[in-house]
């Protein structure tokens, strides 16, 4: 990782979004809006890849 710090800034947006795509919502909410599961799928693998360090995309 080339720095830990934009490392761990990532994660917290990352966290910011999903608690945003969540509020209000409970598992059975969750479960039927797949909108929603997709958001915070995605953001756990940006979160995920970037952390790898094979993300083409935040770390480069």
């Amino acid at each position: 990782m080339k720095d830990d710090k934009l490392y761990l800034i990532h994660i917290a947006e990352s966290i910011d979004k999903i608690e945003s795509y969540m509020a209000g919502l409970d598992f059975s909410a969750f479960m039927e809006k797949t909108m929603v599961q997709d958001a915070v799928l995605c953001s756990c693998e940006q979160t995920d890849c970037c952390w790898r360090n094979d993300c083409h995309g935040w770390v480069g």
